[in-house]
């Protein structure tokens, strides 16, 4: 299946109609999806697959799936599958977001409509596409290509696949809520979405591939302290709040996310609140080496434990939770082989690299479905710096074209 200027001129157009759709996902809902402009966002998908002729299935609990069985002759086929997220971070404005098209990118500065500046000095993957276009939001805003480039893709091997009448196996789709937020595999329909091998259309830069990411696991401390009135506090007061801050103080300096990279793991306080007699502070747990985080983990119990005794009169309860795992030994290597040939025959140079976070589909690969990640041209995720690539994200639709054509060749 070749790319062509109307599959081209689809991807854009839906990408950009798709920026300009709030869909932020919430850490503080308790809702499954977490926002409304995530519901209204999968009814617009499910809407338009229908209008395609097309049976997609919205379940409540925030997943769009769709399935295309085999044509005939293809019946023995592995069946593989796509995924991708609807919603984006909470990090920064998913509201009024305005898609600006820079063409024929010549290689220098680029300045935002707010007056911020996107320069190769400090984002030296823009000049891979000197003479290409891309997409800026203003600045004001994230971009969203995190990942509705993802959704975009999708939605066009979906309509090649059904239009141009391709010869394929039994296919998979399945459209994420709430990814941004953790909890983008919390019971997805597999009843729906039962795929031998997956791909998630969540990553970075052309040719980036992933199948190996952190471990991350949650600590929770509930501290309990000691009160009395301040003015009669000598001697009996255990203030929570100040154990709250002796544990933060008492993180390894050198391992936290802002002064590590590539393999190296940290903790980080993720939040903190509380008052005299209460206080809950949460601590995420990051490390490839499954022994490192369960070392990471005793060394906050023996923490815990040692600032109970500095603080009399206080108590700490921990609790551990695990959120995702290293995908890496659930992904068998002929799958990656498979990637990487697919890859080069399709004329990407692959960047095999580790998540330093998770995706959908590291929970997906502990749940028996192995998921690389693959990119989709997006840069500078999270923030009003964030930009999309056209030539990387019409080569990832490439990617998942010849993926499709090329399923006749994996093992089953």
């Amino acid at each position: 299946m070749e790319i062509t200027e109307s599959d081209r001129r689809f991807l854009l157009n839906m990408f950009v109609s798709l920026a300009k759709s709030p869909s932020t996902s919430s850490a503080d809902s308790l809702a499954k999806p977490t926002s409304e402009g995530q519901i209204r966002l999968l009814e617009r998908l499910a809407s338009l697959l229908f209008s395609w002729g097309l049976t997609p299935v919205l379940h409540e609990n925030g997943y769009l799936t769709l399935y295309l069985p085999p044509c005939e002759g293809k019946e023995k086929t592995v069946a593989i599958g796509f995924l991708a997220h609807v919603d984006t971070a909470p990090d920064c404005s998913g509201e009024g977001v305005v898609p600006r098209i820079v063409r024929n990118y010549r290689g220098g500065t680029v300045r935002l409509e707010n007056g911020a500046i996107l320069s190769p000095v400090d984002f030296p993957d823009l000049l891979r596409f000197k003479g290409g276009d891309l997409i800026t939001s203003s600045g004001d805003t994230l971009l969203g290509a995190d990942d509705k480039a993802g959704v975009a893709i999708l939605l066009g091997l979906i309509r090649k696949t059904v239009f141009e009448k391709t010869e394929h196996g039994p296919l998979y789709f399945m459209f994420t809520t709430d990814e941004e937020v953790g909890r983008g595999m919390e019971n997805p329909p597999l009843d729906s979405f039962s795929p031998k091998y997956a791909f998630t259309f969540d990553g970075g830069t052309l040719g980036e591939a992933e199948y190996e990411c952190f471990h991350a696991v949650s600590v929770t401390f509930r501290i309990t302290g000691k009160v009395i009135h301040l003015g009669q506090a000598k001697g009996k007061l255990t203030n929570a709040v100040d154990v709250a801050a002796s544990l933060i103080a008492a993180l390894p300096p050198a391992e936290k996310p802002e002064t590590t990279e590539d393999r190296e793991g940290y903790y980080c306080p993720i939040s903190a609140s509380g008052e005299v007699g209460h206080a809950v502070l949460t601590v995420l747990l990051r490390d490839f080496d499954e022994k490192k985080i369960e070392e990471r983990i005793a060394f906050l119990h023996d923490l815990a434990a040692s600032t109970e005794k500095k603080y009399p009169g206080s108590r700490i309860e921990m609790r551990t939770e695990y959120q995702y795992r290293n995908m890496k030994s659930m992904i068998p290597s002929f799958l990656i082989d498979f990637l990487v040939k697919t890859m080069e025959e399709t004329g990407i140079e692959p960047r095999i690299e580790s998540v330093r976070g998770g995706t959908d589909g590291a929970r997906l690969s502990e749940m028996g479905i192995p998921c690389p990640n693959l990119f989709t041209g997006g840069h500078n995720f999270h923030s009003g710096l964030e930009w999309l690539a056209l030539p990387a994200f019409y080569k990832a639709f490439e990617l998942g074209a010849a993926l499709v054509r090329k399923a006749d060749s994996l093992q089953n």
